[in-house]
């Protein structure tokens, strides 16, 4: 440690003497630019003499302390503390560069931390009948091992329906994957489009209305060759022009018995956001045979909502499902030990890991 900073220190501890806290901020600022100046010119010696030199001229004004002054001007009193808090880093400018950056990067992750945990929360919040819609999954047993599954029997439809008053609504669908395109022309163009594949009974839009932003809830899908698109599948295709009524040509294998060579286009999807538990592009209407209402129990291919009435006990409603479903299996062994749960739409995301997830 040289006499230099031996001097500096000293007429620094002589400057707190003499002047109260906030006068010695200033004045000591004031000393250490003049210093700093003198440094560049004289030598840091002669620089450090001079520092004492006045240092000890201050003693002059010993007892001096700053005087409260009513109606200060704020902006003078905030040019004054980033004064001091500017001469405060550049005297460390280091420690201060490592201090700003840690500050910078906390708070950076901070709030990339909060918009992800609210993303990860607001999962099928957009619903506006979120706290009445539950998905049917079933736990059975494959090959003789328990196996979860999103996926239910043709039969749960027919069952659900004849015996559960308190269910508003049901609705069961087919999902083809996202990366799976779907073909068709308009105006001789050929679209090939990826965004996923929804095929429902008439019902979807009375347990999702939410969805459905142009057109009826009640027969946008109702008949076969109807088709609703997305938001921005109609304004790719259509641009600015009305889509409804317009007809979009088949091209490949989506026709099935008894339709014609076009899609209707019936109703306009909302864009369905990214924290949502399924998404699609395109929801075309099917036969009315592909979801009989029966008492199919040999395959679960359908992915199966329902809504209920408000007041409604999920409890004992999953209760005696799972005793009709006891029933069934007494004579098909596809469903013999299996058990349904109701889960919340908006309990899926998180909660929820069986097999056939979206």
């Amino acid at each position: 440690m040289n006499s230099q900073n031996w001097l500096i220190r000293f007429s620094n501890w002589l400057l707190r003497k003499i002047y109260d806290d906030q006068l010695y901020d200033e004045i000591e600022g004031d000393l250490f630019e003049l210093y700093n100046q003198r440094l560049t010119s004289i030598g840091r010696t002669k620089a450090s003499l001079l520092y004492l030199w006045d240092a000890i001229l201050s003693i002059r004004n010993i007892g001096l302390k700053k005087k409260k002054e009513f109606g200060l001007n704020r902006i003078d009193m905030l040019r004054g503390y980033f004064k001091v808090g500017y001469r405060h880093l550049m005297k460390s400018k280091s420690y201060s560069l490592i201090n700003i950056f840690g500050l910078a990067v906390g708070i950076t992750a901070f709030f990339l931390i909060s918009q992800y945990i609210s993303f990860e929360l607001n999962y099928d919040q957009f619903h506006v009948n979120k706290e009445s819609i539950y998905r049917i999954s079933m736990e059975r047993s494959v090959n003789g091992e328990s196996t979860g599954t999103t996926r239910t029997f043709f039969g749960m439809r027919r069952l659900l329906k004849e015996n559960f008053p308190e269910i508003e609504n049901i609705t069961s669908f087919m999902k083809i994957p996202a990366n799976t395109g779907f073909l068709f022309r308009y105006n001789g163009k050929i679209y090939n489009e990826p965004g996923g594949v929804i095929n429902p009974d008439s019902t979807f839009f009375k347990v999702f209305p939410s969805l459905l932003v142009k057109g009826d809830a009640a027969t946008a899908v109702k008949n076969i060759g109807n088709i609703v698109l997305s938001e921005s599948m109609a304004n790719k295709i259509f641009g600015s022009v009305d889509p409804i009524g317009k007809n979009l040509e088949r091209i490949d294998d989506h026709s099935t018995s008894g339709s014609s060579d076009y899609f209707v286009v019936t109703g306009v999807l909302k864009d369905i956001p990214e924290n949502s538990h399924f998404h699609a592009s395109f929801i075309p209407a099917v036969d009315v045979d592909e979801f009989p209402d029966t008492d199919d129990w040999s395959e679960s291919y359908l992915f199966t909502y329902i809504t209920l009435y408000p007041g409604t006990d999920v409890e004992k409603i999953t209760e005696r499902i799972n005793q009709l479903l006891k029933q069934v299996g007494e004579s098909s062994p596809n469903v013999k030990g299996a058990r349904a749960f109701l889960q919340p739409i908006t309990d899926i995301h998180l909660s929820s890991q069986y097999k056939d997830e979206f």
